[in-house]
C-alpha cells in the first residue's frame, strides 16, 4: 500500500542519514588517531636523538673517567 511505500521509504531515508552519520564519525576518529599517531612518532624520534646524545656523552664521560683515574691522588673511601 502507499502508507507502507511511504514507511519505507522514511526508513530508508533516516538509515541513509544514520549511516551518513556513522560513517563520517568512524572517519574523524580515524584522523584524529591518525593525528595522535604522527604526533607520538614525532615524540619518538626526539627521544630517540637525546637517547643517542646522551649515550655518547655516557661515553665521553666513561674516557675522561678512565684517563683520569691512573693520576688520580683520592682513592675510593679515601676522599670522606
Amino acid at each position: 500500500s502507499k502508507e507502507e511505500e511511504e514507511k519505507r521509504r522514511v526508513r530508508r531515508e533516516r538509515n541513509k542519514i544514520a549511516a551518513a552519520k556513522c560513517r563520517n564519525r568512524r572517519r574523524e576518529l580515524i584522523d584524529t588517531l591518525q593525528a595522535e599517531t604522527d604526533q607520538l612518532e614525532d615524540e619518538k624520534s626526539a627521544l630517540q636523538v637525546e637517547i643517542d646524545e646522551l649515550l655518547k656523552e655516557k661515553e665521553r664521560l666513561e674516557h675522561v673517567l678512565a684517563f683520569h683515574r691512573p693520576s688520580c691522588k683520592l682513592r675510593d673511601g679515601e676522599g670522606d
